[in-house]
């Protein structure tokens, strides 16, 4: 647990904070120095809203991932005053806030956003780009995915990209492919249960049809996938890797400057990651001071500073708490100024796709039951059972 302390004899409030985000120490530093009314204290938790459901404790704010947890909705504050105090709903990504509304209730705000990438070798090195446009589809990946393979007698030298490669990726496909999971009542939630099975395939077919199957994959992988796929990249052992907006910003320089990136589409639509960071505002406790804490990690003035602030220090955190500003004009004008690399490429909002709001669980049953489904899919193993069945039987499980 990181704490801060007042200095003595300082006649200020304290403001405790919650968090999941161990960068938002440094954010809040700032804060101290900016005013002294109020003094934030910090403390570090790996589940604010699971602590704060078997605990009497209780913060003046939270500040962490995906803290949309019906079971704790009626320990909260409305946010509107907030929101108006920053701008307003115009001055916010429109479906973004939605995932911080219970009940109509605007409940938790967005502070930040991450995003899926594909990279690959700078075209000033390679002869392979893939066209001029921001955006890649899967379809694209895959065409020219297996143009790139190669082989040396019966032996794989090079694979042009695998879904299988990375869990996140199998579930980004199925998220382009159309597929939904929202929420649907106390800690439930639904999907559209008919598509799983026909994305299943795809996958498979990926892997079997354009890259000659598992075993070939997989003897491609034994001699070269030790390595990081980014260096396989520039060796142009592989054609595309995935990452995020967050993973390629705290690459080394060295890598970042010899790589490019795209961002990942279907019929125009660019899913956004599922944790998104939102502050809540418990009733009890400094809600003044939360709500000015709220305030100020909202002002875009501020986000710029801490861009610069987290820059200048190294911090291992990009953007605003991991990610891109819960507001339009930072992201569009704010960060390509501090990335340049991100100048002319951020996507605008109607190309963008928020999550639906999820149970609190969400995070656990997707790792533990959704990935490896798909992995099973495009693998070829786990039998015929249904995304469906996995999921009954974990919730069964689960008590749910």
């Amino acid at each position: 647990m990181l704490l801060f302390a007042a200095c003595s004899g300082r006649r200020t409030q304290s403001v405790v904070v919650w968090t999941d985000r161990p960068e938002i120490a440094a954010y809040l530093e700032l804060f101290n120095s900016d005013q002294t009314e109020y003094f934030a204290e910090l403390e570090y938790h790996e589940d604010p809203l699971r602590l704060l459901r078997t605990t009497r404790r209780e913060p003046d704010i939270i500040i962490a991932r995906l803290p949309t947890d019906i079971r704790s909705a009626d320990r909260f504050r409305v946010l509107d005053s907030v929101l108006e105090a920053a701008g307003g709903a115009g001055s916010f990504y429109s479906d973004l806030l939605k995932t911080g509304q219970i009940d109509g209730r605007l409940l938790f705000i967005p502070l930040s956003f991450d995003l899926p990438l594909i990279s690959y070798k700078h075209p000033a090195t390679s002869g392979t780009q893939p066209g001029t446009e921001i955006y890649i589809g899967l379809d694209e990946m895959r065409e020219r995915g297996g143009q790139f393979n190669r082989h040396s007698g019966e032996r794989p030298t090079h694979i042009g990209f695998s879904p299988r490669w990375d869990h996140e990726f199998l579930y980004l496909f199925a998220r382009l492919q159309g597929l939904e999971f929202h929420h649907s009542g106390l800690e439930s939630f639904d999907w559209n249960r008919e598509l799983p099975d026909q994305i299943g395939e795809q996958l498979a077919s990926w892997v079997n049809d354009t890259n000659g199957g598992l075993d070939t994959e997989r003897q491609f992988e034994r001699r070269y996938l030790n390595d990081p796929k980014q260096q396989l990249l520039i060796r142009d052992r592989i054609l595309f890797a995935y990452n995020t907006a967050s993973g390629f910003a705290l690459q080394p320089a060295a890598f970042r400057s010899e790589l490019e990136f795209r961002w990942p589409t279907q019929d125009g639509r660019l899913p956004v990651l599922d944790e998104i960071v939102h502050i809540g505002v418990p009733r009890a406790g400094n809600t003044t001071g939360a709500e000015t804490l709220a305030s100020w990690l909202l002002d875009p003035v501020n986000q710029e500073r801490i861009i610069v602030d987290s820059l200048r220090k190294r911090l291992r955190s990009f953007g605003i708490a991991g990610g891109f500003s819960s507001r339009t004009a930072v992201n569009e004008s704010i960060f390509p100024r501090h990335y340049s690399y991100l100048s002319g490429r951020i996507p605008p909002p109607e190309h963008l796709q928020f999550p639906h709001r999820l149970p609190s669980y969400w995070p656990d049953l997707r790792a533990a039951v959704i990935l490896p489904f798909f992995h099973d899919r495009a693998t070829g193993v786990g039998g015929a059972d249904s995304l469906e069945s996995r999921l009954q039987t974990w919730l069964l499980r689960r008590g749910d």
